[in-house]
């Protein structure tokens, strides 16, 4: 099979209402009434930004390896940054794709799933204590069919009925799938598959 380059490049855009609801993350429907299952749009599908991300970070990280890091001057004075490291026995981070040719490493639905090891960063304000940005990329093992699954979170401060609640704001996803897998462990990464890169840039308004 032969492959040719093509850059990254705008696909797409879609709209959704997400509802955080009794610590739960759920998207809307067209009709109003929240998905049940998985999402079935195509390409590069996240979740968890409006909440649960936070929640796994913030207990992972807790339980596992936080330093602090460095300062960065923001908008409003100093932020405060700290990196983390959490090993796979205590992750509870959940990375999965749709990937073909590939059953000795998928599901019988063709999906892909591991909870691996992840590291990252969180920023913090340190005259409130609130979290402005966490990051998350994933420790893939060298022959699984996705070489990196990574994502950003930035949060804000959002009035909500006149009310100034902190907020996720914006998010960025990236993925990078290798294209024709067709085997795990070492043989896989000698193969040379070509890679395919996917991102998702997200707003969270209203």
């Amino acid at each position: 099979v032969t492959y040719s380059y093509l850059p990254l490049h705008y696909v797409g855009s879609s709209n959704r209402s997400v509802i955080y609801r009794d610590g739960q993350e759920m998207v809307e429907a067209e009709g109003g009434k929240p998905l049940k299952g998985e999402a079935k749009e195509q390409g590069l599908v996240s979740w968890g930004e409006f909440g649960p991300i936070l929640s796994i970070v913030l207990l992972d990280a807790a339980q596992s390896k936080l330093a602090w890091s460095h300062w960065e001057q923001g908008a409003n004075g100093p932020e405060a940054v700290f990196s983390y490291e959490v090993p796979s026995q205590k992750s509870h981070y959940l990375v999965q794709s749709q990937v073909e040719n590939a059953s000795d490493v998928t599901d019988a639905s063709g999906q892909f799933r591991e909870r691996p090891g992840y590291h990252g960063e969180m920023k913090i304000d340190p005259a409130t204590g609130a979290v402005l940005r966490v990051t998350v990329d994933a420790e893939l093992a060298l022959g699984d069919p996705l070489t990196k699954a990574a994502i950003m979170v930035e949060y804000g401060t959002v009035d909500i009925g006149g009310k100034a609640v902190t907020c996720p704001t914006r998010s960025v996803a990236l993925s990078v799938l290798r294209f024709g897998h067709a085997s795990s462990g070492a043989h896989s990464v000698l193969d040379h598959d070509p890679l395919k890169t996917m991102l998702n840039d997200v707003e969270f308004g209203q």
